[in-house]
């Protein structure tokens, strides 16, 4: 479903929330958190109590994620690449159509473009661009990551529609971008840099978690994609992060509720967290971020033990948002 569904507004999210899914899924099944021993505690009991909302019987991670997308996404019936009547194109050509975010010609540009290199190099090319740009919300590196880690899992006939997709997620987020290149000055200096410490960006990332907590939601894409970054490309990334963290938000609606954060409460309990991201996930069916936080959360919550106490306060805060929404 995931591959069909296209963005109602800006970036699509249907790929990574169907990963985060995935991620939490095994959260779940590793931390027994669904289990009816453990929704029969006496803690489950108080905090579902103090919540004021009735216990989720059966959660099913799935069914609210494909339902979640369907709420927030827009679906597509059919593949268009297939549907286009293109020549031949230079690599010259692919680019510009692809910078230009020319329709219906850019979905042909990505199909040959893959056809020619395969789509390792296609994600280095925009990993480049994205690590040089530092974007509100870091949907440029976060949905990126995605679609490199979703390609994997694919079969021949989900090729397509996933091109679909990549093409549309890189005209609407990177049409007029170059990587930035400095001066060799300049490069030296980046190339001598450190990236900022994870442990550093937590502890940033916690003091501004406004807006469905997309920076933590970055912090845990760019921690569990690692491996795929140069020095530089970290380097570019953690520093974007790190400013986007300690900045205040381009949009002032987007800051916290002050007063539902200051009635969330803390807790090391890890039972306690559980609930809380159940909540977070099962008792609405707002949008895509109750999936996508949960899964951020959860990750970093098992990544930062010395952070456990924040992280689950948040998840509480957003459990308050989620539901202040639906009433």
């Amino acid at each position: 479903m995931a591959l069909y569904a296209c963005a109602s507004i800006h970036q699509p999210h249907g790929v990574k929330t169907f990963l985060a899914a995935q991620s939490l899924a095994d959260f779940f099944q590793t931390s027994s958190a669904l289990s009816p021993e453990k929704n029969s505690t006496i803690a489950q009991k108080g905090r579902e109590k103090r919540l004021k909302q009735e216990p989720i019987e059966k959660p099913d991670i799935w069914q609210q994620t494909s339902d979640l997308i369907a709420e927030s996404e827009i679906q597509v019936k059919g593949q268009f690449a297939s549907l286009v009547s293109a020549p031949e194109f230079s690599e010259f050509r692919i680019f510009k159509v692809l910078d230009l975010g020319i329709y219906p010609a850019a979905y042909q540009a990505m199909s040959q473009w893959y056809q020619s290199k395969g789509f390792a190099v296609i994600f280095a090319h925009y990993l480049s661009v994205a690590a040089s740009h530092n974007e509100y919300l870091s949907h440029n590196v976060t949905i990126l990551l995605a679609f490199n880690r979703l390609y994997p899992q694919l079969d021949a006939t989900q090729i397509e529609p996933f091109l679909d997709r990549f093409t549309e997620f890189v005209t609407s987020s990177f049409a007029g971008k170059r990587q930035k290149i400095g001066s060799v000055k300049q490069e030296i200096e980046l190339e001598a840099e450190r990236p900022i410490a994870f442990k550093v960006l937590i502890n940033a990332c916690l003091e501004q978690p406004s807006f469905f907590g997309h920076n933590l939601i970055t912090l845990a894409w760019i921690m569990r994609s690692k491996a795929e970054f140069n020095e530089p490309q970290l380097v570019g990334l953690t520093k974007n992060l790190y400013q986007q963290a300690t900045n205040p938000l381009d949009d002032p609606e987007d800051e916290l509720d002050k007063r539902l954060f200051a009635m969330s409460q803390s807790s090391e309990n890890q039972e306690v967290f559980e609930l809380n991201l159940k909540h977070l996930i099962f008792k609405q069916c707002h949008n895509l971020h109750q999936v996508t936080l949960a899964d951020a959360l959860a990750f970093l919550y098992l990544s930062f033990p010395q952070e456990k106490a924040a992280i689950s306060l948040i998840s509480d805060y957003y459990v308050r948002v989620f539901a202040s929404i639906e009433n």
